[in-house]
């Protein structure tokens, strides 16, 4: 029978992973809910087996990737093993911080991901966020979680989660 057959040339950067996962070492992410209508406002829960900083990046439907944490108001995102923190908690909330979702322009319905990646040290993201408001902003999605991996993949101790949530006019 006649057979289709594609040709792809791919580019690759590959990065050696160091060290083995730690699996005592978790992180949990909770969202208020997973379908929202448009003007609602959305709350993470966090929380993590051990000390750490955790960077939580919101990959939305217009192709960006924004930084909710660390952000403006808090530099260094530290979570206590066991401390169950809620973003936007109050001072964000007091400070005018506000997860409200919407659909693009002319769609009914929207979806995007939460990404949290946990470390035991701090790790910057470097220069590549430019500010937006209170978050800031990587770019494209494909390009900045291929950046956001080569910074991460070094990482020796790190967890990660990941939630998708709709959002529908």
């Amino acid at each position: 029978p006649p057979s289709i057959t594609y040709v792809v040339t791919l580019r690759a950067r590959v990065v050696r992973e160091q060290g083995e996962p730690n699996p005592a070492f978790k992180v949990s992410l909770a969202l208020n809910r997973t379908t929202f209508e448009a003007g609602e406002e959305m709350a993470l829960t966090l929380s993590a087996t051990q000390d750490c900083y955790v960077t939580v990046l919101n990959l939305t439907a217009n192709n960006t990737v924004r930084v909710l944490l660390p952000n403006a108001l808090r530099k260094e995102s530290r979570l206590k093993a066991g401390e169950v923190v809620t973003f936007p908690g109050p001072a964000e909330q007091a400070a005018g911080i506000r997860l409200r979702v919407y659909p693009l322009p002319g769609h009914r319905e929207d979806a995007e991901i939460i990404k949290v990646i946990a470390t035991r040290t701090f790790v910057p993201l470097g220069d590549g966020a430019k500010i937006e408001g209170q978050f800031g902003v990587l770019g494209v999605p494909v390009l900045a979680v291929m950046d956001l991996g080569l910074v991460f993949v070094s990482v020796r101790d790190r967890a990660e989660v990941t939630a998708t949530y709709r959002v529908v006019v």
